[in-house]
């Protein structure tokens, strides 16, 4: 192979990884979990719980439009935030709180703070 062509797979490489990066910090995950267990109350059956963390104050879309509209869709029973709303190096906390608001309207939500909050010194 010519150093040609291994500088050009370098690059296509390099390329991808940065593209992937970009999308996976800029994305929204989902992912569906049911429990069954004889330790779980039966009054917990139908129970549907979302977790939200690591937002570290990305936006998706104008007043978060685009997530408030994902979480309105899976109509949860209770949200549990679990920290990292906000960047220690993009500190908005306005944001944040708004998020925190609008979600109070969807479900009864519980909020607990992570390691970028505690790192911001605020």
């Amino acid at each position: 192979m010519n150093s040609s062509v291994r500088i050009l797979t370098k690059i296509v490489l390099l390329v991808g990884v940065i593209l992937f990066l970009i999308w996976s910090n800029n994305s929204i995950v989902i992912t569906e979990h049911n429990y069954k267990s004889n330790k779980i109350p039966s009054s917990f059956n139908g129970i549907k719980i979302l977790q939200v963390s690591d937002l570290h104050n990305k936006s998706f879309g104008k007043n978060q439009e685009k997530i408030m509209k994902i979480i309105e869709n899976i109509s949860p029973d209770i949200i549990l935030i679990t920290g990292d709303l906000i960047d220690r190096r993009k500190y908005d906390l306005d944001s944040a709180e708004n998020f925190i608001k609008k979600t109070v309207e969807i479900a009864p939500t519980y909020y607990s703070s992570g390691n970028h909050e505690a790192w911001s010194g605020k």
